[in-house]
């Protein structure tokens, strides 16, 4: 406690510590007049790049607005990626597989104009169509197809036309 009481009686000492305490005031306070310049300044920038990029809108509202958008999109990308499943089920039972054989049924007549066309689905479903051309009639007979086979007898162009129509078929995943 004399210490500090002789301490307080040298006015130099006490002089010093005025000075040294004034002189931590001034920094302080020039310490926080930068700081709140460059807050100043940081703010008047991110208004100005604010107001660029929204040209004046609120950019939260349109931060929303483009998230609503990509959820838009989103879920018609889901919905299309059904639809495309829903399109490749039917597909499998679209005509996929074509075999036609051209040939000339009867010797009196002349040219391949008799034919045999084979359609199937990728299940090799389908039908097998025969069209025979002679000078006096033309006939035309279908055979249904189950698995690429069928219960009526069939001739070397039929047989041949299931053949070309089984190896035509598309190529898909």
């Amino acid at each position: 406690m004399e210490l500090l009481y002789s301490i307080v009686q040298n006015p130099i000492v006490l002089i010093t510590i005025l000075v040294i305490n004034t002189l931590l005031m001034i920094l302080f306070l020039i310490s926080t007049l930068i700081a709140g310049k460059g807050y100043k300044e940081l703010n008047k920038r991110y208004l100005s790049f604010m107001s660029k990029l929204s040209n004046g809108e609120n950019v939260e509202g349109m931060m929303q607005e483009y998230l609503n958008v990509v959820n838009d999109i989103a879920k018609k990308s889901k919905n299309n990626e059904t639809e495309i499943k829903n399109i490749k089920e039917q597909l499998k039972k679209c005509v996929q597989k074509v075999g036609l054989i051209r040939y000339n049924a009867y010797n009196d007549t002349g040219s391949d104009l008799s034919f045999t066309l084979a359609l199937m689905d990728q299940e090799e479903n389908g039908v097998v169509v025969n069209g025979l051309y002679s000078r006096e009639s033309s006939s035309i007979f279908a055979k249904p197809l189950a698995n690429g086979e069928t219960k009526y007898n069939l001739s070397a162009e039929e047989i041949q036309a299931i053949d070309i129509a089984k190896a035509s078929s598309l190529k898909g995943d």
